[in-house]
Order: structure tokens, then C-alpha cells, then sequence
């Protein structure tokens, strides 16, 4: 199971397998698990949608967040989001968020903000 586990993320060889599940931690994203087709499920950020995970920086749709964010180890807990209109940088507050509601600042706005999909 381990090494189905681990061929997901080729790029991450610092990802460990947490006891016999599909659950992985990595040192700087936390603890997440792979589902399929480029979807994972993080404890708190919840679902993203992470097609090319190259590197300790990459691309992911936030469920949560509907909308485009930029995740990199050298950055995270702060996120950069993209979408058409604007593109601006949030900081997760981690001890508040657990993969249903998020919670973040946004430096866009000036303000915290609670997102659980849909636009938050």
C-alpha cells in the first residue's frame, strides 16, 4: 500500500505513509490523502485538485476556496490565489481551519473571511 501511496507523488520523497492508510504527511503541506485523478483531501484545506505536483511548489484548485492557489514550501502557510479578475495572496490560519471551513486572511480585502466553497 505504501509504495501505491508513494508512487502518487514522485516528487515528494519526503512524504511519509501515517499507519496502514491512504494518509500521507509532508514536512511543510501536513497531512493530506491522495483520493484519484489528481484529487486530494486535506485535513485543512480540504479538497484540492492538484494535477502536476512537480516540486515543492505547484498549482491546486481549492474546493473550498473556488479558485486557483499557488502552494509552495518556502511560502505556506500563505497562499497565493489566482483567478480572472484579481490575483492575491491569503494566509491560512491553520488552528482554525479543518478541511470543511477555512479560515484566511486576505490581503486583497484587509479582512479575515471564512470559506467553505462556492465563493466563501
Amino acid at each position: 500500500m505504501q509504495i501505491g501511496c508513494k508512487q502518487q507523488l514522485p516528487d515528494w520523497p519526503d512524504s511519509r505513509q501515517l499507519t496502514q492508510s491512504n494518509w500521507l504527511e509532508n514536512p511543510w503541506l501536513g497531512i493530506f490523502s491522495p483520493v484519484s485523478n489528481g484529487w486530494n483531501y486535506h485535513v485543512q484545506l480540504g479538497w484540492l485538485y492538484m494535477p502536476s505536483t512537480k516540486g515543492n511548489s505547484f498549482w491546486a484548485w481549492s474546493l473550498a476556496l473556488d479558485k486557483w492557489i499557488w502552494l509552495s514550501d518556502q511560502a505556506y502557510p500563505f497562499v497565493y490565489c489566482y483567478e480572472q479578475s484579481s490575483s492575491f495572496w491569503m494566509y491560512i490560519l491553520l488552528e482554525s481551519s479543518n478541511g470543511s471551513l477555512i479560515r484566511a486572511y486576505d490581503y486583497s480585502s484587509g479582512n479575515w473571511g471564512t470559506y467553505s466553497g462556492g465563493g466563501g
